[in-house]
């Protein structure tokens, strides 16, 4: 072959090879930069959403702050919602208007759950499934259990010690997630009281005049001592909130007026304005009666 014939040959090779480099490398430069505006979007969307908790956060706490001074030697123990509207809630309870599970004997908690349309047998047997749970020896009431009846439904328990936080009835037997969702907003591990001080207990278990739970007793009503528990929602969406909830004592103490006991924080559906009082349901979905 001619020498010029192979240098023609030669060069439109090298050109081929030079545009198939510069296709690539543009294809790669299309590829990156897609990729940089897909990561842009992914950050600015994550810095929205962290912005949006922030600013819930933010809200969900100037809420208990103001509920907290609002309560602050308030003589008015009952469940109150202090402010509900589109930019958050905020709800007061006095926890000698709720059951203390700890405190109480079976027969009130039986009378509790009486109350939130549980049968009573059904609610005898749950009374004494958590009475056995948080006491010390291996005795079994009528309707309770203890370790073996652990061991038979292949669950840790039961606690043979008091309930430090009231999630742990999620821990007792035939307490199921829906039954516990159903008994919480009624119970506490504060109050210190056999029953419950029908003026501050939530609706709708302000009960008719003349009746009472087993074993109901009113709390002193004064504000040193007194805990409440502060529910905050702050809106994220049209359906979902952050809530936070914190357990307030307060001391009547000028120098330190209020001690915080502990506090939760959550995203959630938004919440009814006050629970239901009906647990019937739930105790029927577990398959109890």
């Amino acid at each position: 072959m001619p020498l010029a014939s192979f240098s023609a040959i030669l060069r439109r090779s090298e050109r081929g090879s030079a545009l198939l480099m510069a296709t690539i490398a543009a294809a790669l430069l299309a590829t990156a930069a897609g990729l940089l505006l897909m990561d842009t979007r992914s950050a600015r969307a994550a810095a929205a959403e962290a912005y949006r908790l922030d600013a819930a956060r933010f809200k969900a706490q100037a809420l208990t702050s103001h509920a907290i001074v609002r309560a602050d030697g308030d003589p008015d123990r009952s469940f109150r919602t202090l402010i509900d509207d589109v930019t958050g809630r905020v709800t007061l309870q006095d926890v000698s208007g709720l059951l203390d599970l700890n405190a109480a004997e079976p027969a009130g908690i039986a009378s509790l759950l009486t109350a939130l349309k549980v049968a009573p047998e059904r609610a005898a047997e749950l009374a004494d499934l958590i009475a056995d749970w948080r006491d010390a020896d291996d005795l079994v009431r009528p309707g309770g259990g203890e370790r073996e009846a652990y061991a038979r439904a292949k669950v840790t328990g039961p606690g043979n010690r008091a309930f430090v936080a009231e999630s742990e009835l999620a821990t007792v037997l035939a307490m199921t997630p829906a039954l516990v969702a159903c008994v919480s907003p009624y119970v506490t591990i504060y109050a210190g009281l056999a029953g419950i001080d029908r003026s501050a207990a939530p609706p709708p278990l302000g009960l008719p005049s003349g009746a009472a739970l087993a074993g109901a007793g009113a709390s002193s009503g004064l504000a040193a001592g007194r805990v409440v528990v502060v529910t905050a929602e702050a809106p994220l969406s049209p359906h979902a909130v952050l809530r936070r909830k914190t357990w307030v004592r307060f001391t009547g103490d000028a120098q330190r007026p209020y001690l915080i006991h502990r506090a939760l924080e959550e995203m959630a559906p938004r919440a009814p304005d006050a629970p239901t009082g009906d647990c019937s349901e739930a105790v029927a979905a577990s398959g109890g009666t």
